[in-house]
Protein backbone atom coordinates (compact mmCIF):
# COMPACT_ATOMS: atom_id res chain seq x y z
CA UNK A 1 0.00 0.00 0.00
CA UNK A 2 1.31 3.36 -0.96
CA UNK A 3 1.60 6.11 1.56
CA UNK A 4 -0.72 8.29 -0.56
CA UNK A 5 -3.24 4.95 0.20
CA UNK A 6 -2.69 5.17 3.89
CA UNK A 7 -3.14 9.08 4.23
CA UNK A 8 -6.13 8.67 2.00
CA UNK A 9 -7.16 5.76 4.73
CA UNK A 10 -6.83 8.15 7.44
CA UNK A 11 -7.96 11.37 6.18
CA UNK A 12 -10.96 12.47 8.46
CA UNK A 13 -13.68 12.78 6.42
CA UNK A 14 -16.97 13.73 7.86
CA UNK A 15 -19.60 11.57 7.67
CA UNK A 16 -23.21 12.21 7.03
CA UNK A 17 -25.69 11.18 9.56
CA UNK A 18 -27.40 7.96 7.56
CA UNK A 19 -30.98 8.77 9.49
CA UNK A 20 -30.29 12.30 7.59
CA UNK A 21 -30.12 10.61 4.44
CA UNK A 22 -33.24 8.27 5.05
CA UNK A 23 -34.96 11.27 6.41
CA UNK A 24 -34.30 13.49 3.46
CA UNK A 25 -35.19 11.08 0.69
CA UNK A 26 -38.62 10.92 2.20
CA UNK A 27 -39.44 14.13 2.83
CA UNK A 28 -38.02 15.11 -0.81
CA UNK A 29 -40.48 12.48 -2.45
CA UNK A 30 -43.30 13.79 -0.49
CA UNK A 31 -42.42 17.39 -1.59
CA UNK A 32 -42.33 16.00 -5.13
CA UNK A 33 -45.20 14.93 -4.90
CA UNK A 34 -47.14 17.83 -3.43
CA UNK A 35 -45.94 19.96 -6.61
CA UNK A 36 -42.73 21.82 -5.13
CA UNK A 37 -39.71 21.88 -7.60
CA UNK A 38 -36.51 20.17 -6.76
CA UNK A 39 -34.66 23.39 -6.50
CA UNK A 40 -36.92 24.73 -3.87
CA UNK A 41 -37.25 21.05 -2.25
CA UNK A 42 -33.63 21.12 -1.51
CA UNK A 43 -33.32 24.31 -0.52
CA UNK A 44 -36.27 23.42 2.48
CA UNK A 45 -34.58 20.68 3.61
CA UNK A 46 -31.20 21.59 3.40
CA UNK A 47 -32.16 24.60 6.04
CA UNK A 48 -34.32 22.04 8.31
CA UNK A 49 -31.08 19.75 8.50
CA UNK A 50 -29.63 19.76 12.13
CA UNK A 51 -26.27 18.04 10.51
CA UNK A 52 -23.87 21.29 9.41
CA UNK A 53 -22.18 18.88 6.92
CA UNK A 54 -25.13 17.58 5.44
CA UNK A 55 -26.78 21.61 5.17
CA UNK A 56 -23.51 21.59 3.19
CA UNK A 57 -23.98 18.50 0.83
CA UNK A 58 -27.57 20.15 -0.09
CA UNK A 59 -26.48 23.26 -0.59
CA UNK A 60 -23.86 22.38 -3.16
CA UNK A 61 -26.04 20.14 -5.16
CA UNK A 62 -28.77 23.37 -5.04
CA UNK A 63 -25.90 24.94 -6.71
CA UNK A 64 -25.07 22.26 -9.09
CA UNK A 65 -28.61 21.72 -10.36
CA UNK A 66 -28.90 25.52 -10.43
CA UNK A 67 -26.13 25.52 -12.71
CA UNK A 68 -28.48 22.69 -15.30
CA UNK A 69 -25.93 19.18 -14.02
CA UNK A 70 -29.08 16.71 -13.20
CA UNK A 71 -29.67 15.48 -9.75
CA UNK A 72 -28.18 12.18 -10.26
CA UNK A 73 -24.73 13.75 -11.24
CA UNK A 74 -25.03 15.98 -8.26
CA UNK A 75 -25.75 13.11 -5.88
CA UNK A 76 -22.57 10.97 -7.07
CA UNK A 77 -20.19 14.17 -6.00
CA UNK A 78 -21.38 13.48 -2.56
CA UNK A 79 -20.29 9.35 -2.13
CA UNK A 80 -20.25 10.12 1.85
CA UNK A 81 -23.78 10.92 2.00
CA UNK A 82 -24.90 8.80 -0.74
CA UNK A 83 -24.19 5.43 -1.96
CA UNK A 84 -23.99 4.15 -5.57
CA UNK A 85 -26.80 2.44 -5.23
CA UNK A 86 -28.80 5.67 -4.36
CA UNK A 87 -27.41 7.60 -7.42
CA UNK A 88 -28.19 4.85 -9.93
CA UNK A 89 -31.89 4.59 -8.60
CA UNK A 90 -32.14 8.23 -9.00
CA UNK A 91 -30.90 8.10 -12.46
CA UNK A 92 -33.13 5.74 -13.47
CA UNK A 93 -36.09 7.65 -11.72
CA UNK A 94 -34.60 10.54 -14.22
CA UNK A 95 -35.22 8.70 -17.15
CA UNK A 96 -38.50 7.36 -16.83
CA UNK A 97 -39.95 10.41 -15.08
CA UNK A 98 -40.31 8.55 -11.99
CA UNK A 99 -38.49 10.42 -10.07
CA UNK A 100 -40.93 10.95 -6.99
CA UNK A 101 -41.50 7.15 -7.16
CA UNK A 102 -37.88 5.85 -7.18
CA UNK A 103 -37.90 7.86 -4.41
CA UNK A 104 -40.29 6.61 -2.38
CA UNK A 105 -39.13 3.14 -3.00
CA UNK A 106 -35.23 4.46 -2.15
CA UNK A 107 -36.64 6.13 1.56
CA UNK A 108 -38.40 2.27 1.98
CA UNK A 109 -34.85 0.63 1.29
CA UNK A 110 -32.70 2.48 3.26
CA UNK A 111 -35.43 2.61 6.29
CA UNK A 112 -35.27 -1.36 5.93
CA UNK A 113 -31.40 -1.16 5.91
CA UNK A 114 -30.88 1.37 8.25
CA UNK A 115 -33.42 -0.59 10.60
CA UNK A 116 -31.05 -3.79 10.41
CA UNK A 117 -28.09 -2.04 10.92
CA UNK A 118 -29.45 -0.43 14.10
CA UNK A 119 -30.75 -3.89 15.33
CA UNK A 120 -27.40 -5.34 14.67
CA UNK A 121 -25.27 -2.13 16.67
CA UNK A 122 -27.64 -2.51 19.63
CA UNK A 123 -27.47 -6.19 19.70
CA UNK A 124 -23.54 -6.18 19.92
CA UNK A 125 -23.55 -2.71 21.70
CA UNK A 126 -23.87 -4.46 25.46
CA UNK A 127 -21.37 -7.36 25.07
CA UNK A 128 -19.28 -3.95 24.19
CA UNK A 129 -19.87 -2.59 27.56
CA UNK A 130 -19.73 -5.97 29.43
CA UNK A 131 -16.73 -5.95 27.81
CA UNK A 132 -14.78 -2.91 28.25
CA UNK A 133 -16.26 -2.78 31.82
CA UNK A 134 -14.53 -5.98 32.19
CA UNK A 135 -11.15 -4.70 31.16
CA UNK A 136 -11.49 -1.49 32.85
CA UNK A 137 -12.32 -3.82 36.26
CA UNK A 138 -9.15 -5.62 35.31
CA UNK A 139 -6.86 -2.93 35.27
CA UNK A 140 -8.26 -1.56 38.45
CA UNK A 141 -7.36 -4.52 40.47
CA UNK A 142 -3.94 -4.67 38.96
CA UNK A 143 -3.10 -1.35 39.48
CA UNK A 144 -5.22 -1.28 43.26
CA UNK A 145 -5.42 -4.56 44.94
CA UNK A 146 -2.89 -6.83 43.51
CA UNK A 147 0.15 -4.67 44.13
CA UNK A 148 -0.88 -4.23 47.42
CA UNK A 149 -1.03 -7.83 48.34
CA UNK A 150 2.46 -8.68 46.50
CA UNK A 151 3.95 -6.01 48.57
CA UNK A 152 2.68 -7.58 51.70
CA UNK A 153 3.53 -11.20 50.40
CA UNK A 154 7.31 -9.85 49.98
CA UNK A 155 7.54 -8.71 53.39
CA UNK A 156 6.58 -12.02 54.60
CA UNK A 157 8.93 -13.78 52.45
CA UNK A 158 6.04 -16.29 51.53
CA UNK A 159 6.75 -18.37 48.02
CA UNK A 160 4.68 -17.44 45.56
CA UNK A 161 2.68 -20.10 43.66
CA UNK A 162 2.35 -20.26 40.24
CA UNK A 163 -0.96 -18.96 39.87
CA UNK A 164 0.35 -15.63 42.19
CA UNK A 165 3.61 -15.34 39.81
CA UNK A 166 1.47 -14.88 36.47
CA UNK A 167 -0.16 -12.75 38.36
CA UNK A 168 2.54 -10.92 39.49
CA UNK A 169 4.18 -10.99 36.27
CA UNK A 170 1.34 -9.38 34.68
CA UNK A 171 1.07 -7.01 37.07
CA UNK A 172 4.92 -5.76 36.69
CA UNK A 173 4.11 -5.88 32.97
CA UNK A 174 0.94 -3.49 33.39
CA UNK A 175 3.38 -0.97 35.51
CA UNK A 176 6.46 -1.09 33.39
CA UNK A 177 6.92 1.65 30.19
CA UNK A 178 8.67 -0.50 28.23
CA UNK A 179 6.43 -3.30 28.58
CA UNK A 180 3.60 -0.58 27.54
CA UNK A 181 5.87 0.43 24.43
CA UNK A 182 6.67 -2.91 23.27
CA UNK A 183 2.79 -3.69 23.03
CA UNK A 184 1.85 -0.33 21.10
CA UNK A 185 4.82 -1.27 18.80
CA UNK A 186 3.48 -4.73 18.61
CA UNK A 187 -0.24 -3.94 18.21
CA UNK A 188 0.74 -1.42 15.64
CA UNK A 189 3.00 -4.08 13.32
CA UNK A 190 -0.33 -5.98 13.63
CA UNK A 191 -2.45 -3.50 12.55
CA UNK A 192 -0.25 -2.73 9.46
CA UNK A 193 0.27 -6.58 8.96
CA UNK A 194 -3.40 -7.39 8.80
CA UNK A 195 -4.33 -4.15 7.28
CA UNK A 196 -1.63 -5.24 4.12
CA UNK A 197 -3.03 -8.94 4.41
CA UNK A 198 -6.79 -8.08 4.67
CA UNK A 199 -7.05 -5.13 1.91
CA UNK A 200 -6.29 -7.42 -1.16
CA UNK A 201 -9.41 -9.16 -2.58
CA UNK A 202 -10.36 -12.21 -1.51
CA UNK A 203 -8.74 -11.86 1.36
CA UNK A 204 -11.36 -11.65 3.92
CA UNK A 205 -13.16 -14.62 1.97
CA UNK A 206 -11.75 -17.66 4.45
CA UNK A 207 -11.99 -15.13 7.78
CA UNK A 208 -15.75 -14.99 6.90
CA UNK A 209 -16.12 -18.97 6.20
CA UNK A 210 -14.59 -19.29 9.67
CA UNK A 211 -17.02 -16.78 10.89
CA UNK A 212 -20.17 -18.48 9.57
CA UNK A 213 -19.41 -21.62 11.38
CA UNK A 214 -19.96 -20.22 14.60
CA UNK A 215 -22.92 -21.13 16.54
CA UNK A 216 -25.57 -18.45 16.23
CA UNK A 217 -23.20 -15.51 15.10
CA UNK A 218 -22.70 -17.53 12.13
CA UNK A 219 -26.24 -17.72 11.24
CA UNK A 220 -27.05 -13.91 12.11
CA UNK A 221 -24.59 -12.99 9.47
CA UNK A 222 -25.75 -15.09 7.21
CA UNK A 223 -29.29 -13.67 7.40
CA UNK A 224 -28.00 -10.04 7.66
CA UNK A 225 -26.23 -10.94 4.34
CA UNK A 226 -29.70 -12.67 2.75
CA UNK A 227 -31.87 -9.72 3.72
CA UNK A 228 -29.72 -7.59 2.26
CA UNK A 229 -29.26 -8.79 -1.12
CA UNK A 230 -32.73 -10.24 -1.34
CA UNK A 231 -34.33 -6.61 -0.51
CA UNK A 232 -31.55 -4.89 -2.62
CA UNK A 233 -32.07 -6.44 -5.74
CA UNK A 234 -36.02 -6.49 -5.28
CA UNK A 235 -35.67 -2.58 -5.40
CA UNK A 236 -33.03 -2.44 -7.79
CA UNK A 237 -35.47 -4.83 -10.45
CA UNK A 238 -38.45 -2.38 -9.17
CA UNK A 239 -36.96 0.42 -10.03
CA UNK A 240 -36.16 -0.94 -13.88
CA UNK A 241 -32.98 -1.90 -13.64
CA UNK A 242 -31.42 -4.80 -15.99
CA UNK A 243 -30.60 -7.93 -13.90
CA UNK A 244 -27.14 -8.22 -14.30
CA UNK A 245 -26.46 -4.76 -13.09
CA UNK A 246 -28.84 -5.25 -10.65
CA UNK A 247 -27.14 -8.77 -8.92
CA UNK A 248 -23.92 -7.28 -9.41
CA UNK A 249 -25.26 -3.80 -7.22
CA UNK A 250 -27.01 -6.52 -4.54
CA UNK A 251 -23.80 -8.81 -4.10
CA UNK A 252 -21.60 -5.66 -3.40
CA UNK A 253 -24.88 -4.01 -0.90
CA UNK A 254 -24.77 -7.68 0.63
CA UNK A 255 -20.78 -6.92 2.03
CA UNK A 256 -20.53 -10.92 1.39
CA UNK A 257 -17.18 -11.76 0.79
CA UNK A 258 -17.64 -15.35 -0.22
CA UNK A 259 -20.58 -13.92 -2.36
CA UNK A 260 -18.20 -11.39 -3.71
CA UNK A 261 -15.46 -13.17 -4.44
CA UNK A 262 -18.38 -15.57 -7.17
CA UNK A 263 -19.23 -11.83 -8.59
CA UNK A 264 -17.10 -11.98 -11.84
CA UNK A 265 -18.48 -15.57 -12.93
CA UNK A 266 -22.13 -15.24 -11.53
CA UNK A 267 -22.99 -11.39 -14.05
CA UNK A 268 -20.54 -13.59 -16.79
CA UNK A 269 -23.26 -16.64 -15.83
CA UNK A 270 -26.49 -13.75 -16.61
CA UNK A 271 -24.79 -11.87 -19.58
CA UNK A 272 -24.81 -15.67 -21.40
CA UNK A 273 -28.59 -15.97 -20.97
CA UNK A 274 -28.58 -18.60 -17.87
CA UNK A 275 -31.01 -18.48 -15.43
CA UNK A 276 -29.56 -16.62 -11.91
CA UNK A 277 -31.01 -19.66 -10.42
CA UNK A 278 -29.18 -21.94 -12.67
CA UNK A 279 -25.62 -20.37 -11.16
CA UNK A 280 -27.07 -20.64 -7.74
CA UNK A 281 -27.67 -24.36 -7.75
CA UNK A 282 -24.20 -24.83 -9.02
CA UNK A 283 -22.89 -22.97 -6.32
CA UNK A 284 -25.00 -24.77 -3.59
CA UNK A 285 -21.73 -24.25 -1.52
CA UNK A 286 -21.92 -20.78 -0.82
CA UNK A 287 -25.95 -19.69 -1.93
CA UNK A 288 -28.23 -21.32 0.68
CA UNK A 289 -31.21 -24.08 -1.32
CA UNK A 290 -33.79 -22.18 0.23
CA UNK A 291 -32.62 -18.74 -1.72
CA UNK A 292 -32.02 -20.50 -5.29
CA UNK A 293 -35.42 -22.29 -4.38
CA UNK A 294 -36.86 -18.58 -3.62
CA UNK A 295 -35.24 -17.01 -7.08
CA UNK A 296 -36.12 -19.87 -9.28
CA UNK A 297 -40.15 -19.47 -8.32
CA UNK A 298 -39.61 -16.02 -9.27
CA UNK A 299 -38.40 -16.53 -12.75
CA UNK A 300 -40.67 -19.42 -13.48
CA UNK A 301 -43.66 -17.29 -12.71
CA UNK A 302 -42.04 -14.05 -14.14
CA UNK A 303 -42.32 -12.51 -10.22
CA UNK A 304 -38.66 -11.99 -9.25
CA UNK A 305 -39.22 -8.30 -8.35
CA UNK A 306 -42.24 -9.15 -6.19
CA UNK A 307 -40.52 -12.62 -4.58
CA UNK A 308 -37.07 -10.85 -4.02
CA UNK A 309 -39.03 -8.59 -1.79
CA UNK A 310 -40.87 -10.87 -0.23
CA UNK A 311 -37.81 -13.05 0.85
CA UNK A 312 -36.06 -9.76 1.99
CA UNK A 313 -38.72 -9.22 4.37
CA UNK A 314 -38.39 -12.81 5.15
CA UNK A 315 -34.94 -13.09 5.69
CA UNK A 316 -35.35 -9.57 8.05
CA UNK A 317 -37.93 -11.45 10.58
CA UNK A 318 -35.25 -14.55 10.76
CA UNK A 319 -32.22 -11.73 11.86
CA UNK A 320 -34.39 -10.21 14.56
CA UNK A 321 -34.80 -13.52 15.67
CA UNK A 322 -31.07 -14.46 15.92
CA UNK A 323 -30.32 -11.25 16.96
CA UNK A 324 -32.70 -11.75 20.00
CA UNK A 325 -31.03 -15.49 20.64
CA UNK A 326 -27.57 -14.27 20.05
CA UNK A 327 -28.41 -11.19 23.12
CA UNK A 328 -30.11 -13.32 25.43
CA UNK A 329 -27.16 -15.83 25.17
CA UNK A 330 -24.66 -13.79 25.35
CA UNK A 331 -25.21 -11.92 29.02
CA UNK A 332 -24.74 -15.04 30.66
CA UNK A 333 -22.06 -15.99 28.78
CA UNK A 334 -19.98 -12.51 29.51
CA UNK A 335 -20.89 -12.52 33.28
CA UNK A 336 -19.27 -16.16 33.30
CA UNK A 337 -16.74 -14.71 31.78
CA UNK A 338 -16.12 -11.55 33.99
CA UNK A 339 -16.41 -13.75 37.18
CA UNK A 340 -14.20 -16.05 35.79
CA UNK A 341 -11.60 -13.58 35.45
CA UNK A 342 -12.18 -11.93 38.70
CA UNK A 343 -12.29 -14.99 40.47
CA UNK A 344 -9.23 -16.52 39.27
CA UNK A 345 -7.19 -12.92 40.61
CA UNK A 346 -8.91 -13.14 43.70
CA UNK A 347 -8.16 -17.14 44.27
CA UNK A 348 -4.76 -16.65 43.08
CA UNK A 349 -3.87 -13.63 45.48
CA UNK A 350 -5.24 -15.59 48.14
CA UNK A 351 -3.32 -18.71 47.44
CA UNK A 352 0.16 -17.69 49.06
CA UNK A 353 -2.05 -16.54 52.54
CA UNK A 354 -3.38 -20.43 52.71
CA UNK A 355 -0.44 -21.76 52.11
CA UNK A 356 1.37 -19.69 54.92
CA UNK A 357 -1.24 -19.88 57.66
CA UNK A 358 -1.27 -23.69 56.83
CA UNK A 359 2.66 -23.71 57.51
CA UNK A 360 1.87 -22.00 60.51
CA UNK A 361 -0.83 -24.69 61.65
CA UNK A 362 2.08 -27.52 60.69
CA UNK A 363 4.96 -25.50 63.29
Amino acid sequence: MSPQQWLTRFRLRPKVPRLQVVLFTRQLASMLGSGVTLLTALSVLGEQSDSPEFHKVVRKMSDMINSGIRFSVALSEHPQAFSRIYCVMVQIGEQTGQLEDMLERLADWLERDENLRMRITKALTYPAFVCGLAVLLTLGLFYTVVPSFLNIFEEMGVDLPLPTKIVKFVADSLTSPSAWLVGSAALCGGYYFFAMHLSRPGAWVEPYRLLLKVPVLGSMMQFGALARLTGTLGVLLESGMDLPRAVRMAVLASAQPIWESDLDALTESIKQGNPLSEHFSLRDDIYPTALTQMILAGEESAQLAELTTRAGAYYEVELSFHIDTLSSLMEPVLMAGVSLVVGSIVIALFLPLYGFLSNLGMG
